[in-house]
């Protein structure tokens, strides 16, 4: 089993987070689960998960100057690095936040 990347928690779901669950940032659904047993499953939205990952990156991975460009590309270059990731939908997404400034 692939280690998780984190705990995703909201009002609607609580789970793991696997690098095979984030393949596509369009297409990420987590099992919502009660009495042990899958309900159903949640969208969870590009940015909410981008916003997510960038904070587990940058409290726990990034150790690099705090310059906008320089942790962008190291963002991309980790998501990047998880197996099966769609590259190039995650390199629209988080370039999109960080130039809304969502990402910052």
């Amino acid at each position: 089993m692939e280690p998780a990347i984190g705990v995703f928690s909201n009002a609607f779901v609580t789970s793991n987070i696997y690098p095979s669950t984030i393949k596509n940032p369009y297409s990420v659904y987590l099992p919502k689960i009660e009495n042990n047993q899958i309900q159903e499953y949640i969208h969870i939205n590009e940015t909410l998960i981008t916003k997510f990952l960038y904070n587990i990156f940058i409290n726990n991975i990034y150790r690099g100057k705090d310059i906008q460009e320089e942790k962008k590309n190291e963002f991309i270059i980790w998501i990047n690095s998880f197996k099966n990731v769609n590259k190039s939908n995650w390199y629209v997404i988080i370039s999109k936040m960080y130039k809304k400034n969502i990402l910052n």
